[in-house]
């Protein structure tokens, strides 16, 4: 695996991690940490799966229910009404 050659950004929300599955799907952990922007919101499952690289950025998730807390418009809620509470 020789990284990301063509330096390709990624940004994701609520997504698992990719550490330890990073040599399978071809690229580097060193990679991840140029490249890649991750939005976790707490309490939701999927984004606790595996190890993230890169910058992440943890998000409150005030869902009533856990499962709640991977959708992406309860993520986009939580983004808006921190940014308007400055």
């Amino acid at each position: 695996a020789s990284g990301n050659p063509i330096n390709i950004l990624s940004f994701g929300l609520s997504t698992p991690g990719s550490v330890y599955s990073s040599g399978k799907f071809g690229f580097t952990v060193e990679s991840l940490d140029k490249s890649s922007i991750s939005v976790l919101p707490r309490r939701d499952i999927i984004s606790s799966i595996d190890r993230h690289g890169g910058f992440t950025q943890n998000i409150e998730c005030t869902a009533n229910e856990n499962e709640n807390c991977h959708a992406s418009v309860t993520s986009f809620c939580e983004v808006i009404d921190e940014c308007s509470n400055d």
